[in-house]
């Protein structure tokens, strides 16, 4: 994990940051075409400016080194032939080419010719098409994956129009969003009628509904992950001084963080039913979490003050488990 994310990690968990927030200040400033724009397109398939060009582009030089189709992890070549599907759908339609690439020419042809060269099952590219393409049990599994990436935007979705109706109902919270521009509000407030359609499809789904319960679940899971290699990463003052290179500064800045994670770790972990499912959630630690009890436990502050207590026993194994988890994420 490098210094940086850590630190964008303990600010997004002490200040209690979430997606929904963030997209409730982009409301404020009016900019609600971000929260909708070209989210479906999966993996940079961006189809505006040229974005599905370059995203090509960038991904091809990733995978400059594939030998074959065996190459990669499974969501690896999944997205290869997401990207190559693109191409070949992208070049077959000119007028979309000359909007997306604004008329340039070389750029134009050169997805063209990447589509010429997929075409061509005698190509490299075109033979490594043909294969994943005929491997129907690799293809259900590339729809699953996307739809659930599909899923996890749709709930990312609903919980902005959600923050973003709250917020248009809040006369006094809606006033500081805008910072008093009344124009600003009541262009809040229409884009929040105008979504009042989508908002309500999106909250009569039950599927969805249970999908993104799961989904906000499996986040917090992760959440306790990372804030606990932080918090850990934090009591180890050598590793510590060697992680930030011996920056004063950022050592104490990246302490203070973690001085506020500590209070919404302990939190999470307060709450039996998550830590029961978070349990499930990562199988690989269940021999060691099944030992934990049921009942709640404070880890972080029982650890901090070592005593013989039988508190004390539960924390340290909880910061043996969890610790764990952490090198997961170095």
């Amino acid at each position: 994990m490098k210094p940086a994310s850590l630190i964008t990690t303990l600010a997004f968990a002490a200040f209690g940051s979430t997606l929904a927030q963030n997209s409730t200040s982009d409301a404020s400033t009016g900019d609600v075409g971000k929260q909708n724009g070209n989210g479906g397109e999966h993996h940079g398939g961006d189809r505006s400016g040229g974005g599905g060009e370059h995203g090509h582009q960038g991904h091809s030089k990733h995978h400059k080194g594939l030998k074959g189709v065996n190459a990669g992890s499974t969501l690896e070549r999944c997205t290869i032939l997401q990207r190559f599907n693109h191409i070949i759908d992208s070049a077959a339609n000119a007028t979309q080419l000359q909007i997306d690439f604004k008329g340039n020419a070389t750029r134009i042809a050169r997805v063209q010719a990447e589509a010429t060269q997929l075409r061509n099952a005698t190509s490299p590219q075109g033979a490594l098409f043909v294969t994943l393409r005929s491997n129907a049990t690799f293809l259900g599994i590339c729809d699953t994956i996307f739809a659930t990436e599909s899923s996890g935007e749709q709930c990312n979705r609903l919980r902005f129009l959600e923050a973003r109706a709250t917020l248009a109902a809040n006369a006094t919270a809606l006033d500081k969003a805008a910072h008093g521009n009344t124009t600003r509000a009541q262009h809040i407030q229409a884009a929040v009628t105008k979504a009042q359609p989508e908002l309500a499809a999106l909250q009569g789904n039950e599927t969805l509904l249970q999908f993104c319960a799961m989904f906000q679940t499996q986040a917090q899971c992760r959440l306790i992950k990372q804030l606990y290699g932080d918090v850990s990463l934090a009591r180890n003052a050598t590793r510590l001084n060697q992680t930030l290179e011996g920056n004063t500064t950022r050592i104490a800045a990246f302490q203070n963080l973690v001085a506020k994670a500590t209070a919404q770790l302990d939190k999470l972990l307060n709450n039996a039913t998550l830590v029961s499912v978070c349990k499930t959630e990562m199988p690989f630690i269940l021999d060691l979490a099944n030992e934990l009890p049921n009942a709640t436990v404070t880890s972080v502050n029982a650890v901090s003050q070592s005593t013989a207590s039988r508190n004390v026993a539960v924390s340290a194994l909880l910061l043996v488990v969890f610790f764990m988890l952490s090198f997961n994420l170095l």
